[in-house]
């Protein structure tokens, strides 16, 4: 009991998913996609400013959220609109139709991540390119 809770009061929810709704046929329309709520902790800032960076990348990003009107605000002021496409928020079969067409997915939160949807659902899609690589700031 480091942190004051009882582990008798702790259980231990996994996330899910039915590989069977997600048997895809890959290709690679050479763009990142990052998929999820627009808010800073997910660290979605920071993946626009890298890509800004980046000579000849796109980025596909997918959700809703706070920072929406912000992020879009980013993308006019930096001209990055050819380069980054906010997409909002997409149906469940546009979605996997974005993760089948894109290169890689992005994760890039600065806070903790136990198992985020979003990667059970890249893999469920065979991506064969998945890799996760965990950094946080401390």
């Amino acid at each position: 009991m480091k942190i004051g809770i009882s582990k008798d009061k702790i259980k231990e929810i996994h996330n899910f998913i039915d590989t069977d709704l997600y048997n895809l046929q890959t290709i690679d329309e050479d763009y990142a996609l990052y998929s999820g709520r627009l808010v800073k902790e997910k660290g979605i800032f920071e993946l626009i400013k890298a890509f800004t960076k980046l000579d000849n990348k796109k980025l596909h990003i997918i959700g809703d959220g706070p920072e929406r009107e912000n992020i879009e605000k980013y993308i006019k002021e930096n001209h990055l609109e050819e380069k980054i496409k906010l997409l909002g928020y997409l149906s469940q079969s546009d979605l996997k139709e974005q993760i089948r067409r894109c290169t890689f997915v992005v994760v890039p939160s600065i806070w903790y991540e136990n198992c985020p949807y979003s990667i059970l659902e890249t893999m469920a899609i065979r991506k064969t390119n998945c890799r996760i690589k965990y950094s946080w700031n401390t």
